[in-house]
Order: structure tokens, then sequence, then C-alpha cells
């Protein structure tokens, strides 16, 4: 059966998420001179004593407390569930993972359901498959008492277009929340949480470009950019990876120039006679492409063992494309383990090594081994 895998990491462990199951590959303990191992620890049907009509759509990180992470699951059917995970216990040999779960109610009551989930602090950022994003306060359900507490939905936005992917952003100076969409108008709105949460206009507070002379294009994957960047480590930067095969860094801290936009294009609470709608607007610092590729970006992951890499899957063929910000010019591709012709659905980058996903199987570089 072919899936879109999904993959999240926390110091304790790499999680695969595929179908109704998680797979867990735990990092073993190591020397100053080499990287952990990484090996299964277990796996975990969330379908045993529940009713489930769709896949799992999105994962994240919220929390690691000693050996044990707590991760948010958004399933195809509209339901979250926060899952609390654990080191195998009793019969190691079953294969069979220790896990909690805490129904979390999902953000409405509609069909739609949520595509991208991302999370900082103790905020939870829901974006749903037709565009609905809502910000949570999950600290009732993972830190009080876990089995009567639910999550605090309290802000939410329309961006009333096909959305992607979601990057949620405390550590700036302005808290910001960024949306990769398939709107022709504004693919790369953000908006900024001063008190944490939404805007009532529902103005984006800046749109991020293609940049001029360039055609739209949807986002389909977003990250911070790489912490050694020659832009420094700011949380400002950010990377998207979009549908044209462009890689697009931006820098929040630029100064911004108004572009008039199509006032139904955009995300607005705000009803008037006006045809367009000025908005602040920023072009990319830095574009980044594989020139022996037309293929769409699928997912985005900024860092590696210098700090100052960008890795994109691309949508054909397990490709994975690299570059050093360093040395953008010098990017160079590699084929994932197997040769699948699926997309690179999944791509984390961490210290030596680059976690990525198929639809057939996950799999690791890493690149100390094999200088």
């Amino acid at each position: 059966m072919k899936n879109s895998p999904l993959l999240a990491i926390s110091t304790n462990r790499l999680v695969v998420a595929s179908g109704n199951y998680i797979y867990s590959y735990k990092f073993e303990s190591c020397d100053e001179n080499s990287a952990p191992a990484v090996t299964f620890e277990g796996s975990s049907s969330l379908l045993d004593g529940h009713e489930r009509s769709g896949d799992i759509s999105g994962i994240t990180l919220v929390d690691t407390s000693g050996y044990d992470d707590i991760f948010f699951i958004a399933f195809q059917d509209g339901l979250i569930e926060c899952i609390i995970l654990r080191p195998p216990s009793g019969d190691s040999s079953q294969n069979q993972l220790s896990i909690t779960r805490l129904h979390a109610s999902a953000p409405s009551n509609t069909n739609d359901f949520s595509e991208s989930l991302s999370s900082a602090s103790h905020f939870l950022l829901s974006l749903s498959l037709n565009g609905s994003a809502t910000l949570a306060d999950h600290r009732d359900l993972t830190q009080s008492n876990r089995t009567n507490s639910s999550l605090t939905w309290y802000s939410s936005l329309e961006l009333k277009t096909r959305s992607w992917a979601s990057h949620l952003c405390l550590s700036s100076s302005m808290p910001y929340a960024a949306f990769g969409t398939s709107n022709s108008y504004a693919s790369l709105p953000v908006y900024y949480l001063p008190d944490l949460s939404f805007s009532n206009s529902g103005i984006p507070s800046v749109l991020l470009t293609a940049g001029r002379y360039t055609s739209s294009s949807a986002v389909y994957g977003l990250s911070q950019a790489p912490p050694c960047s020659p832009w420094g480590s700011s949380p400002q930067i950010l990377v998207s990876g979009w549908y044209d095969g462009k890689v697009r860094c931006y820098d929040l801290r630029l100064p911004t120039s108004l572009v008039s936009y199509p006032a139904t294009s955009i995300s607005t609470s705000v009803t008037g006679s006006l045809a367009t709608r000025s908005i602040p607007s920023l072009s990319p610092v830095l574009s980044l492409c594989n020139p022996w590729s037309y293929e769409s970006i699928y997912s985005i992951s900024c860092g590696g063992g210098s700090g100052s890499h960008i890795a994109a899957g691309l949508a054909r063929h397990s490709v994975l494309s690299f570059w050093d910000v360093r040395n953008p010019s010098g990017g160079w591709s590699v084929h994932a383990p197997g040769n699948d012709p699926s997309p690179v659905y999944s791509v984390i980058l961490e210290s030596s090594r680059c976690f990525g996903a198929t639809e057939r199987r996950p799999f690791v570089y890493d690149f100390v081994s094999i200088v």
C-alpha cells in the first residue's frame, strides 16, 4: 500500500507516521567520536480500539521529558490526538511501543482536516486542507490533569485557499505564523502575532513573493533557515520549497515594499468596494534550484553538520537536492536508497545526517560515515 509518510524527531528518537501506524527508531548512546546508532524501537497501530476512516495527515513534537516524547497527530477524518510515546515495556522482542493516547478535539466540526501541524513553546498550530488556521494552547492537555483536559483552541484565521504547510515561530522578536498555499496571488503569507493571536482583520502582515518576473506557484514546504547561514541564526529567516522547483529564502528583517493584490485573493474579513489592497511584500534574498530537474519540491529542511545546509525532497524518483548556503552554486543531488519512483514526502536534517521518507521506506544518509 502506498502512503505519504511523515517524519518527526526528538532527542530520543525518530518517528515515522505512515498510514495509521507510527514507527519509532531510537538513538543509542555514543562516544564523542561517533554518531549515535539508529535502531528500530517498535511500532504501534493507531487503529486499535478507535474508529479511523483516514490516514495520518500531520505530526509535530511538542515536548520531551526524559525518554518520553509528546506528539500531536492529525488524521484525515478530522480528528487530532495527543500521543505520549515511551520506550517499549516488558518483552522488547515484541517491538510494541508503549503509548498513551489523549483525544484532542479538532478545531472545527466540518469535514475539513488538518494538512499541517506545527508547534512552538506550548502552542499548537493547525492548518487545514482548505486553509483554516487555528492556534491552541496545549498545556492543559500535556502538563495538567491529562485524562480530563483538552486543547484550548482560541484564535483562528481563514486563508480561503488550498493549503499545504505551516511554520510557527515564537522565538522571533515579533512572533509569526507563515503558511504555504496554492493562492496564485499570495502563496506565502506571514501573519505577525504580537499578542499570540491572529488579527481580526485577517490581512497578512507581509506577503513573501516568488520575485520579480517570476510566475506564481504553490508552496509545499517551510523551514527556519540554517543556523550558520550568512544571514546569521535569526529565526526571522524563512526557507520555502515551491511547486516550480525553487527553494526561496526570505529575511523578514528587511524593509518591505507595498504591492497591490486583488482584495478577494487574500484572507480578509474587511469588506468594501476596493478592487485591490496594498500589502507589504518581500522578495527572496536567495533562490536555489536543481538545474537538472524541473520537479516540484515536496519537503524542505535546514541544518546539517556544519549548520549551513538546505535539503529538499523532490516530487519524483526519490531525489534529494542539497545546497550549502555558503556556496549556493555548488549544490548536488542524490537518489534515496531503493530508487523509489515516489516523492520524498518528508525530510529532516539533523547533525551530520539526513532522514527522509518515500512512499515505500524511511531512509537515512550519514555524510560523516561515507566520507
